[in-house]
Formats: structure tokens, C-alpha cells, sequence
């Protein structure tokens, strides 16, 4: 059985930085592909950031990766599902999704935000900053209450993602472990 593990967060959270160098670390192992929300909004145009376009959009991504994985392929995708409405949206054309959150302290977002602004020009009015924050008051942004696996990447530092930051190479190890034991669930390891 092939599953979806889906990197979900707020912006600059790290969920790309974390499915990428993921599949950096696998190599190109067959059964595993990647897709990032921007990459495929980017893509479809035509998409606002309103609620029904969003709802579309994760329509569009799980309805790829259900094929995918019909094919015997694992997802690793990067997406943001902002609230729960959007996230039963994808489960329930998704079923085999596996929700992991990649969790960061706001001010640690904003930091990365600012260090890359192109990303969040869409309007000129917006500042990295604004647009986390308008995330986050406009009651789009959710806690997730049951996710099947949580990261807190506050700690990491994106651009050095990888080999030599503990932070991050603890995170690749829990995301590394969990994945595996999604794929292998009668050969469970116990850490004490």
C-alpha cells in the first residue's frame, strides 16, 4: 500500500525544505515522488488564496496523488491546509494521507519570510510578515488538533537544512521512522 505523507503548516514553516531534503536523503528511490503546493498553484494560475479556490486546489492535488499512489507510489507533498475544513477535504479524496505538521514559532517564520520576500509579493502592499499574519487573523489558519505526526522546526536553520545541523538531522530521523513505519506496520520498532 502506497501512502501520501503530507508536510502541512503555515508559510515559512519549512514543509518544502523538509519534503526535499527528505528525498534528497532517499535518493531517487523508486516509490517515492514529490509535489509542492506553490509549485502546482503556480502552475494552475487562475488560483486567489480564497477559501473555495483553496478548497479546488487541494482537490486537484489529492485527486493526483490518490493516482499516484493507486500506482504502488509513495507522495511526499507540501501543502499548507490551513484548517480543517480543508484538510477532511483532502483526506476524504485521499484516504491513504498521512498528516504531518510542520510546526514553527511565528517570529521564526517571519525571520524566514523576510530573508526571501519575492515569495510573498504577490500584491505589493504585502510584507512577508503581513502575509503570515493575515493567515493567522483571518481565521484561515487552524491548529491541527489530530495530526499523525508532529515537527517543530523552529530550531532549524532552513537555508543549512541537512547533514550537520542536529536540529534538522533529528527531524529527518523522526520523519524517517515514522514513514517507515507507515510502509512496514508489523515490524515496529520501540525506541526507549
Amino acid at each position: 500500500m502506497a501512502f501520501t505523507f503530507t508536510l502541512m503548516g503555515l508559510p515559512q514553516c519549512g514543509k518544502t525544505t523538509v519534503g526535499m531534503n527528505y528525498m534528497n536523503l532517499i535518493g531517487q528511490e523508486d516509490g517515492f515522488v514529490f509535489l509542492d503546493g506553490d509549485i502546482v498553484r503556480t502552475e494552475l494560475q487562475n488560483l486567489d488564496f480564497s477559501q473555495t479556490a483553496r478548497i479546488n486546489h487541494i482537490k486537484y492535488i489529492a485527486y493526483m496523488c490518490r493516482l499516484v499512489n493507486e500506482l504502488g507510489v509513495n507522495v511526499i507533498a507540501a501543502f499548507s491546509l490551513p484548517n480543517d475544513k480543508i484538510r477532511q477535504t483532502f483526506k476524504k479524496h485521499c484516504l491513504t494521507s498521512k498528516f504531518i505538521w510542520c510546526k514553527a514559532e511565528l517570529d521564526k517564520m517571519v525571520e524566514r519570510a523576510k530573508a526571501d520576500p519575492s515569495k510573498y509579493q504577490r500584491n505589493s502592499k504585502d510584507t512577508p510578515e503581513a502575509v503570515i499574519k493575515r493567515t493567522l487573523s483571518n481565521g484561515m489558519w487552524e491548529t491541527p488538533l489530530q495530526p499523525d505526526l508532529i515537527l517543530d522546526t523552529t530550531d532549524c536553520e532552513i537555508d543549512k537544512f541537512g547533514v550537520g545541523n542536529n536540529r534538522s538531522e533529528e527531524i529527518n530521523m523522526l520523519l524517517g521512522f515514522y514513514i517507515w513505519s507507515c510502509l512496514h506496520p508489523k515490524n515496529h520498532v520501540f525506541i526507549q
